[in-house]
């Protein structure tokens, strides 16, 4: 890519140009940036990262936290997840981190990629099921009349041609701890959408992604009226009340003691269950300078790390 010559903000972009290089493989991107083919990589693995963290005079490394991760949503408009009873009995047993460490592979990057003072958190999102969890679980699941799981069977719609290892691990936790078989359901593109749009599944689930660490837009886009990713039709005047109030407040403060409310009216209500918050590995050579250059960022795809018109060399490159 060429310079634009004429860009909206005078004196940028720093650099006359920029290839990108297409490198699917994260090994591939650790090997391009350590062989100098490259002067910049994001997103590879935590192992791959050591040589940077080794290498401090040559490498800068950058650890992203990202409003991003999955969530699993339950149709709120058909039985059985539209008793909440049974929504709160799956959320008690599904063992959250090990679902963070299945995403990241190692428990340490689970924890350390994801940072509980600038994330969404729900209450339970990273705990695991005790005992006393599971037996209320099983006492909702009586109480919603499936006692011991007797005669229920539920499915979950999956995007793609093969099973998730999250989900996967998801309808072992369901089958061990509650006697309940969840059918995993595989569907292509069109399929897929087309009975999200009907209604036509129990649960389903997908990657949120957002922009900016900002949870107003997130709760708007997953809980409101028409949400376009409420997959599970939720409608709650209590959820709605909250998020007005999340996107008007301004004082920050205020507006913090509204989220943790609203953390605890999910986890009371479970439309959603999330799970695998993502995060990032990257590399840029410390030639390199710029606002961005940090040791750990926050934000989505478009952060300021990520603006490569605010980046430019602090020396020769080596």
């Amino acid at each position: 890519m060429d310079k634009n010559v004429d860009y909206f903000i005078e004196h940028l972009p720093y650099f006359d140009g920029l290839d990108l290089a297409a490198l699917a493989q994260a090994q591939a991107r650790a090997a391009a940036v350590y062989g100098g083919q490259v002067d910049a990589v994001m997103q590879i693995t935590k192992e791959d990262m050591q040589r940077a963290w080794d290498n401090p005079d040559k490498y800068h490394s950058q650890i992203g936290n990202f409003f991003n991760g999955s969530s699993f949503a339950f149709n709120t408009n058909r039985p059985p997840f539209d008793d909440v009873r049974m929504r709160r009995a799956v959320h008690l047993v599904v063992d959250k981190m090990t679902l963070h460490e299945l995403t990241f592979q190692d428990k340490r990057a689970a924890r350390r990629t994801h940072d509980p003072a600038t994330s969404l958190r729900r209450f339970r999102d990273t705990a695991s099921p005790t005992a006393e969890d599971i037996a209320e679980a099983k006492r909702l699941l009586a109480e919603a009349g499936y006692p011991d799981g007797a005669g229920l069977n539920v499915s979950f719609l999956q995007r793609g041609n093969q099973p998730n290892a999250a989900v996967a691990a998801i309808q072992d936790m369901i089958r061990k701890n509650l006697n309940v078989e969840m059918k995993i359901e595989l569907s292509d593109e069109g399929g897929y959408y087309d009975r999200v749009l009907n209604k036509d599944f129990d649960t389903t689930g997908t990657f949120t992604a957002a922009e900016i660490i900002d949870p107003g837009p997130w709760f708007t886009r997953f809980l409101a009226d028409g949400g376009s990713w409420n997959y599970g039709g939720w409608s709650d005047p209590r959820t709605n009340a909250l998020m007005k109030q999340i996107n008007e407040e301004q004082d920050v403060e205020k507006r913090v003691e509204l989220v943790r409310e609203m953390q605890l009216l999910l986890d009371e209500t479970v439309p959603i269950m999330l799970y695998g918050y993502a995060g990032g590995y990257d590399i840029y050579r410390t030639y390199l300078g710029g606002p961005g250059m940090t040791d750990i960022y926050y934000g989505g795809y478009n952060s300021m790390h990520r603006r490569w018109t605010h980046i430019w060399f602090e020396r020769d490159r080596e």
